[in-house]
């Protein structure tokens, strides 16, 4: 087929430690172009911002560096350079403003909030996420006017459906991707003690602080390794302090990118014990680099079974006790690591940048 020019609109592409939206936007963008398309990305200009090398980047200043305002903005001030593409990629949920563009528009679904809230409760909402009543509101329009509208799990379509107003032809599955050859079991030495790692923003929907509770009630031999920042970072410092856990709980701060692959290839296990994900980018990269998994049932999607690792309730009691059982096999440990790693091969960025080739094609055909 021939080339498209496809745009790509991402409100917090630049920002210093990018997101698993920021993430796949930039590698759905550069699969694309390997592909023979031409690709856009379009963003607010941040006040600090990482370096990109070898995309196309237009940024646009906005008023407000707050959600959802600048992302309102963003999507009115690039409308005009929009419309000159055969097609638009929206990730960001206020960027309906732009759902009524003259081409055609998919709405990448990372994370519904109408789930959200249905999950948490409309208490601990306005606690830890109130603008999420904002976005909710916005997301039955963007479900309705979209051309198409992409679930990357299972968890993410139950929750569009939840939201109601796109219909099932317009609806479509398509994981997020991973890097398979930047991701691998040969990035480093997986000899020594045995090691699960958690990666990820320190906030409490994402219950670190299981994990270090898990340690402490374990009676296995095994230290826990935590990368990421945030609000529990010294919280979960005080926890171990106070379990007498310190010396098995090491919390390694921001990881840069550059140095994932090797920290994960060091791990025996990757565990994710949150309370929502939609498809987190952590369990592909820590597949692809042949870690067994253990997620909670929120965050395995449909990528952690039986043959990749654990499912397991987020109880600091029932963490504890699966992985005393994969640190007293490591044998079974090592098998199911071999098998996410197979298993994350299917989800290749090019694998994946081919479905949306073919979404994208077929509604410039219609359109």
């Amino acid at each position: 087929m021939s080339g498209l020019r496809v745009g790509l609109l991402n409100a917090y592409f630049l920002r210093p430690n990018p997101g698993g939206g920021e993430l796949h936007t930039e590698q759905l963008a550069r699969a694309l172009e390997r592909r023979g398309h031409e690709v856009t990305v379009f963003t607010d200009e941040p006040r600090e911002r990482r370096p990109v090398e070898g995309l196309d980047v237009r940024t646009y200043r906005t008023p407000a560096k707050l959600n959802p305002v600048n992302e309102l903005a963003l999507a009115r001030r690039a409308r005009p350079a929009l419309r000159e593409c055969d097609a638009v990629v929206l990730t960001d949920e206020a960027a309906f403003d732009a759902v009524t563009l003259d081409v055609p528009t998919v709405m990448v679904f990372h994370l519904v909030w109408h789930g959200w809230v249905a999950r948490t409760g409309l208490a601990r909402t306005l606690r830890e996420k109130p603008q999420a009543l904002l976005y909710r509101a916005m997301e039955r329009r963007i479900a309705r006017e979209a051309d198409a509208v992409v679930a990357i799990s299972g968890n993410v379509r139950e929750d569009i459906e939840r939201v109601g107003g796109a219909d099932p032809e317009r609806l479509h599955d398509i994981p997020n991707g991973v890097d398979v050859e930047r991701f691998h079991p040969d990035a480093a030495d997986r000899a020594g003690r045995f090691t699960v790692h958690f990666q990820g923003r320190l906030v409490g929907m994402k219950n670190p602080d299981l994990l270090v509770e898990a340690v402490a009630r374990s009676a296995g031999d095994w230290r826990l390794t935590v990368g990421g920042d945030g609000p529990l970072r010294e919280d979960l410092e005080r926890r171990a302090r106070a379990a007498g856990v310190a010396d098995r709980v090491d919390l390694l701060g921001y990881v840069p990118d550059e140095d994932l692959p090797a920290t994960y290839a060091r791990s025996h296990v990757y565990a994710l014990p949150s309370d929502y994900e939609g498809m987190p980018l952590t369990v592909l990269e820590a597949a692809a680099a042949g870690c067994a998994l253990v997620a909670s049932p929120r965050a395995a999607t449909e990528f952690v079974t039986g043959e990749v690792g654990r499912v397991v309730e987020p109880d600091p009691d029932a963490l504890a006790s699966a992985l005393d059982d994969l640190a007293a096999d490591p044998e079974t440990a090592a098998r199911l690591g071999a098998a996410a790693r197979e298993r994350a091969e299917g989800y290749s960025w090019d694998a994946v940048a081919g479905q949306y080739e073919s979404l994208l094609a077929s509604l410039t055909q219609r359109h």
